[in-house]
């Protein structure tokens, strides 16, 4: 007999998916914002390998969620799109430098869309409504300044991508305690 999917939203995953994302996203973007590398083609392999991480993460959810019989064709979507973004930054590696802004630039702009989205179907917790919304709403426009500014320096847009991913990193943080929290409260997420 198969098992019927349940129509279970992405923000259901489980709280470690997040927190590993967290993790990620904070730690390249700390490096990003602090390190003292200035060679572009360095900071690019290391955003495209935090994207591959972050691919690699949906994957593991996407087995979860099939596991728990829940609908998983948002997550390959997202795993997808980590990793197509990741390969064209280390396929464009030897490119000029303003083919990895727009990516990059393309990139915080979709993923902020999707941060939107997801805060607008968290239908309970107000506070993680507002999370996801203002972390999309700052992708968006972090990725609309990157593709505006024509005088952008070869490592500062990296750097803007760090903060974006700082921004991110911390937003998984705290909803991935939450969904933790509402887990242990007996809650029917995760």
């Amino acid at each position: 007999m198969s098992r019927q999917k349940a129509p279970r939203k992405y923000i259901d995953s489980h709280w470690l998916i997040f927190a590993f994302q967290g993790i990620v996203g904070l730690t390249f973007g700390l490096f990003a914002v602090l390190t003292d590398i200035y060679d572009v083609y360095t900071l690019v392999v290391f955003a495209a390998l935090t994207l591959v991480l972050f691919a690699i993460a949906e994957f593991i959810n996407i087995a979860y969620r099939q596991i728990r019989g829940f609908s998983w064709s948002i997550t390959i979507f997202i795993a997808l799109i980590d990793m197509a973004v990741a390969c064209a930054l280390i396929f464009f590696r030897s490119d000029v430098y303003t083919t990895h802004i727009m990516i990059i630039a393309g990139y915080m702009i979709l993923r902020g869309l999707f941060e939107i989205i997801m805060g607008l179907k968290v239908h309970t917790d107000k506070t993680d409504k507002f999370m996801w919304t203002v972390c999309g709403m700052l992708g968006i426009i972090l990725g609309f300044v990157t593709l505006a500014d024509q005088g952008i320096s070869e490592t500062t847009f990296i750097r803007v991508f760090g903060t974006y991913l700082m921004i991110v990193g911390l937003t998984n943080l705290i909803y991935s305690v939450h969904s933790k929290n509402a887990l242990l409260e007996g809650s029917p997420s995760n």
